[in-house]
């Protein structure tokens, strides 16, 4: 079989005969299924591993970025794909990025459960609704952390209660409703619960022109200042030590007197 192998930046001599035969027909392979469907994510992080097994440590970050110009980051998409889903049929309502989604550690499986069953039926998968289903869950898992009688400081900016004491009454979904100041029971988002209340800005002291200016002038002074300073010490020790010939000694005591 002819191996069809792009120009690329990647070096393959330094590879043994088997090695770069077998990694140059996955490197072909894995170019024509970047159309991306689910099906060919799998396999393409399948080859991704293969590759990745053959080559020496530090070797397949170069190959990744000289023929696909990749990061670890993209390959590890690919192959976490491949993981979790290289036994699952029906795949390809899910779009990609989706697919990405759900093969992440931190998906519940209820999350990616639920999503699995609705490409089964043959429903479309986009990557919002698993990422708004996978906010949802977190919010529900940490609402539930929350025990009645809780006080909590509100400390998103956006809400009317931001940096006031709230009670916790119940957990309710992915919502926690909690009794207000003002005698009333809102529903809350976890997410925007502390236990401190909000850092006020700090203001930095406004400084007008006039002080600007007197600044500035004090400094050049200064450095004037300096200069003289270091200028006279030069004049004084080349006068003590009599380096200087006669005129420029005479000159070097009047400047000092």
């Amino acid at each position: 079989m002819t191996v069809e192998v792009m120009p690329q930046s990647f070096n393959y001599e330094v590879l043994d005969l088997e090695t770069r035969v077998v990694v140059q027909q996955r490197t072909s392979e894995i170019r024509s299924l970047m159309k991306r469907t689910a099906q060919d994510a799998i396999e393409i992080g399948q080859k991704l591993r293969e590759v990745k097994a053959r080559l020496e440590h530090g070797c397949f970050g170069d190959w990744l970025k000289g023929e696909f110009q990749w990061g670890w980051r993209t390959a590890n998409n690919y192959i976490a794909v491949a993981d979790k889903f290289a036994n699952f049929a029906n795949l390809d309502t899910i779009a990609t990025s989706a697919l990405y989604l759900l093969a992440s550690p931190s998906m519940p499986d209820e999350v990616k459960a639920e999503f699995l069953e609705r490409a089964g039926a043959g429903q479309p998968v986009t990557h919002q609704q698993v990422k708004t289903a996978l906010y949802s869950s977190k919010n529900q898992s940490a609402a539930k952390k929350l025990e009645p009688g809780e006080q909590h400081i509100v400390t998103e900016k956006e809400n009317p209660y931001y940096g006031q004491s709230v009670t916790v009454d119940r957990a309710d979904g992915e919502f926690v409703y909690c009794s207000t100041p003002d005698g009333t029971t809102q529903p809350l988002l976890p997410g925007w619960l502390g236990e401190q209340p909000p850092e006020k800005p700090k203001s930095e002291p406004k400084i007008d022109q006039k002080t600007q200016l007197l600044d500035s002038l004090e400094f050049t002074v200064g450095v004037k200042d300096l200069r003289i300073e270091i200028l006279e010490a030069w004049i004084r020790r080349a006068v003590d030590e009599g380096e200087l010939p006669e005129d420029l000694y005479l000159e070097g005591l009047e400047l000092l007197t």
